[in-house]
Parts: structure tokens; sequence; C-alpha cells
């Protein structure tokens, strides 16, 4: 289970509530008003609906699911700051070879 934070749940998501444990899954029916109705996902035991706040929940991809349109870029880096410290890896793993 990869837990996806900063992403709003969606209906139809796979969702965990913060601070619950992540094999505590339902899977997002409706979201109206800042509420979140949910139910046990399939293979789990059936049961009632239940409601959430929207904030209180997290949404989980399993493995295999595909996450690359909830990942958020962080910045950027330097090419010529890492071109650097590459050449000083190179040139101390090579004095400790010798």
């Amino acid at each position: 289970m990869l837990p996806l934070p900063g992403v709003r749940p969606r209906r139809g998501d796979l969702v965990a509530q913060w601070g619950g444990a992540l094999t505590d899954l339902w899977r997002v029916r409706r979201i109206a008003g800042g509420v979140a109705t949910c139910a046990r996902p399939e293979g789990a035991v059936a049961g009632d609906l239940w409601e959430f706040p929207v904030d209180g929940l997290i949404v989980v991809r399993q493995f295999g699911e595909p996450i690359f349109p909830a990942l958020v870029p962080l910045g950027s880096t330097i090419p010529s700051f890492f071109k650097y410290y590459i050449n000083i890896l190179r040139k101390s793993t090579v004095a400790k070879c010798q």
C-alpha cells in the first residue's frame, strides 16, 4: 500500500483514515459537502455505508495502480552542482582503489 498525502479523494478511490492502519481500507462511493460516503472494498466483509470527513481521509494506491497523476514536482536541480560532486566522488573512489 502506498499512501498519497495531498491528493483529494474522488469517487471510486481507495482510502484509509488519517492516523489509522493502512489495512483498514474503504472505497469512496460519493462525496458531498465535504463528507465522503464510503463502503468496504470488494472482497472484504460487506457492510453498511459509512460517512467520513474528506479532510480525515488519505488516498491509498495498491501495487500496480498508477500513481503518476498524483505526483507533484518538488523543484528542479542545478546540473552543474551534481557534476562537481560526481567528479569528487570519482576521484575519491579512484584514489581508494589505487
